[in-house]
């Protein structure tokens, strides 16, 4: 197996509407960017840009003759829940990376791409009235969630509005300048902090065209595959570890090894007590409660630790993670692919046991981390010399 890359095609079909199936075809595996029936069927969350002058200043237009107008869309086809901020960039409202959109052009970020009513237009008088925007608080996770097959979608007329040494602002038509749309999305959300988590941005080059044109990125589905682990006792010796896998149900010991990106560790089991958010969504007016099994788990022993000279661990995981999320007010939690490619498989041992009193525990642990690409790798092994 093989990691994904993400092309960009850099011929203007990719997000033209003018191109064949073919040139659409060609982004990548599962990333499609420019169909020209994406109007259409990209779900109903859209945000458009109607400007504040109804077009009186001939808005989109080259010279009066030409039309302009350019539809930013974001399709989740994961097969499951993403996060994205319902902001587009250089917006009053769009604090810090709190868009899921921006335009950028010769380097410059965050272009503004419609009149804003907080400034007077140069063509208004200097006493213009002007207007307060009234922006939300922090991101909250319902304005941020985006289901399977829903979209963000911004239509833009095709000019940059920039505020001038004079204070007012006046448009600019972007015609004949390479352009940059920037996608940005992540894969879960942290209620604590307000913030979207595992975030990611996806670049797409293209060029204001006459007409109507579409700039699309689908998100697709994340490819998983099961990953074995193994940890191999070839010390001479016998070594101690606590003996369940990280993907075993209802453990009595804790396992001998853990997958986590670096910086957080993954749940890589479901947890007793929460039901499976596909679950919830099917009846989401009925309360969803999974109860915890009532399990004997024996006294530990030294015997339970021990790992053997020779010996190895093994264990074999899905390639998917248990993310805590909720559907209304039901906690739940869903399986879904790691935002990262790239993680890091910790593995644990002790060269002895400590005898609490008829209870057995590790002694001080060893742990060794090895990193991997959950993409490109069927096994990861720690051989223990």
């Amino acid at each position: 197996m093989r990691s994904i890359y993400v092309f960009i095609c850099a011929a203007l079909c990719c997000v033209g509407l003018a191109c064949s199936d073919d040139a659409e075809q060609a982004n990548n595996e599962g990333w499609d960017i420019g169909h020209e029936d994406a109007g259409e069927d990209a779900g109903e969350d859209a945000h458009s840009d109607t400007g504040r002058d109804g077009g009186d200043d001939g808005g989109g237009q080259d010279g009066g003759t030409v039309n302009y107008e350019v539809v930013f869309e974001l399709v989740n086809e994961s097969g499951g829940t993403v996060y994205a901020h319902d902001q587009i960039a250089g917006m009053p409202c769009a604090f810090g990376d709190n868009h899921w959109l921006s335009v950028n052009r010769n380097g410059v970020s965050w272009m503004r791409l419609s009149d804003g009513c907080h400034v007077c237009n140069c063509d208004e008088p200097d006493d213009c009235a002007v207007c307060a925007y009234d922006c939300p608080g922090q991101p909250m996770r319902e304005w941020t969630e985006l289901a399977d097959g829903e979209a963000r979608r911004f239509t833009w007329d095709g000019r940059i509005w920039e505020t001038t040494e004079e204070g007012c602002e006046m448009p600019e038509l972007a015609v004949g300048q390479p352009l940059e749309a920037e996608f940005c999305w992540g894969t879960g959300f942290d209620d604590e902090n307000y913030a979207i988590t595992g975030s990611r941005c996806l670049p797409v080059d293209f060029e204001l065209e006459p007409g109507g044109q579409v700039v699309r990125v689908e998100i697709p589905e994340r490819e998983t595959h099961d990953i074995t682990f193994r940890m191999i006792n070839e010390t001479g010796k016998d070594l101690y570890a606590n003996p369940d896998g990280a993907t075993q149900e209802y453990g009595c010991y804790g396992s001998w090894y853990t997958v986590g990106n670096g910086d957080e560790t993954y749940t890589l089991m479901s947890s007793c007590g929460l039901c499976d958010c596909s679950t919830v969504e099917q009846n989401p007016d009925e309360m969803c409660h999974e109860p915890c099994p009532d399990i004997a788990c024996p006294a530990p022993t030294e015997e339970a630790y021990r790992f053997a000279a020779g010996e190895e661990l093994s264990d074999t995981w899905s390639g998917k993670l248990w993310a805590p999320d909720q559907v209304g007010d039901q906690a739940c939690e869903r399986q879904t692919a790691p935002p990262q490619d790239e993680l890091v498989a910790t593995f644990c041992y002790a060269e002895e046991v400590v005898d609490g009193g008829g209870y057995a525990s590790l002694g001080p642990t060893t742990c060794q981390q090895v990193s991997f690409d959950r993409l490109a790798d069927d096994e990861v092994v720690l051989r223990l010399q």
